[in-house]
């Protein structure tokens, strides 16, 4: 399996238009995204990025981001191929996915959905589920701290309580968003830590396969055509 991996798209239907174009013209299998679908105080603009999400024939699984609203996820549920998770898992083929959504509470920065970090870490604990033979992909919107969540402010910006989850469940991979300009790669343990950033037109593209083991990586622009390789 092929996934296509962004987060922070706040609305903006040309960039959804180019993940899904990148999605099936590398054929890949589903879309992750890690929050923020809606843009910043527009929450009618949910509406667009679910539709041109929903022209892509694989599954597209999100966690809703600190610009988006808890009833988004009752709106995805009226599209057949969006599965939003904050607190609750989904499995497909060999993957078991969980996710919560949201950043952690007291934070100068603005948010429409908050959480005490002892709740994304317990929520993050609910949810996660544990079989033999699958592979598991855990989500945050925001990211683990001191991982891939440095700000041009020069400070962290991560979740004490992500970051616990991930050294207690070990999770084969986590995708996280919410800092934009902090995309990459990291490890916590064996656990394999991916922030995509925000997603714009000719920004790298992350991805993650799942075949006999479970690998993650991108592509820089210019070199998009590797992507058929993956």
């Amino acid at each position: 399996m092929k996934i296509l991996l962004a987060s922070d798209i706040h609305g903006q239907n040309r960039v959804v238009r180019f993940l899904r174009n990148v999605a099936e013209k590398y054929l890949f299998d589903s879309i992750i995204i890690s929050g923020d679908l809606a843009g910043w105080k527009d929450p009618e603009s949910i509406f667009g990025v679910f539709g041109e999400l929903a022209k892509f024939n694989g599954k597209v699984i999100c966690v809703p981001g600190n610009s988006d609203y808890l009833n988004f996820l009752d709106i995805s549920r009226d599209y057949s191929n969006m599965v939003m998770l904050h607190g609750e898992s989904f499995k497909m083929e060999n993957i078991i996915f969980s996710g919560v959504g949201g950043m952690q509470e007291g934070t100068d920065h603005g948010s429409f959905l908050s959480l005490p970090e002892s709740e994304l870490y317990s929520m993050s604990m609910k949810a996660f589920q544990r079989e033999d033979g699958k592979f598991n992909i855990t989500i945050s919107h925001v990211p683990p701290y001191k991982i891939q969540d440095y700000t041009r402010y020069m400070n962290h910006a991560g979740s004490r309580g992500i970051l616990r989850f991930i050294k207690e469940a070990q999770p084969d991979v986590h995708v996280c968003g919410h800092i934009h300009e902090n995309p990459g790669i990291s490890k916590v343990g064996d656990t394999t830590v991916i922030n995509p950033g925000n997603l714009k037109i000719n920004d790298r593209i992350f991805y993650i396969t799942v075949r006999e083991k479970i690998e993650a990586g991108y592509v820089k622009y210019g070199d998009y055509e590797k992507l058929n390789e993956i």
